[in-house]
């Protein structure tokens, strides 16, 4: 199965919430794990805004810098070029989407993703309406 993953899974690895345990398990069953490339920008973002928000020590974000750097070897990256942006533009028009999540839901759909694993309700929202399959 592949399943793309969007940042707000991805922090549930790093940050402990209700669903962390799933997240978890989930991945680390044996499927094709994909991402876009922008969570390595946005994991990178809410790990410096958590330690400027002194939710987390320096030594706690260099920790979690460095597992996120490990753990997204084991990520398929998803290219970007500019048919994704057309394809995000699309499905910007069709869902309402920020340019962001756009790109996101784009990335599943050209890569054949058979679930999209998120948190976020309105990307979650969308990706239904663009014909993905989600796992909240």
């Amino acid at each position: 199965m592949k399943i793309y993953v969007d940042t707000s899974a991805l922090l549930r690895r790093y940050f402990r919430e209700k669903e962390s345990e799933e997240v978890v398990r989930l991945l680390q069953e044996p499927h094709t794990r994909m991402v876009s490339g922008l969570v390595f920008v946005e994991l990178a973002s809410v790990f410096r805004r958590a330690l400027h928000g002194r939710r987390i020590s320096a030594k706690e974000h260099q920790v979690l810098t460095e597992a996120a750097r490990k753990d997204l070897k084991h990520f398929r990256l998803l290219p970007a070029g500019e048919e994704l942006f057309r394809q995000a533009a699309l499905v910007a028009d069709l869902t309402g989407l920020k340019s962001l999540d756009a790109i996101h839901l784009a990335s599943a759909r050209m890569a054949g993703a058979d679930l999209v694993l998120t948190f976020d309700t309105e990307m979650a929202l969308a990706a239904k309406v663009v014909g993905l399959k989600i796992k909240t």
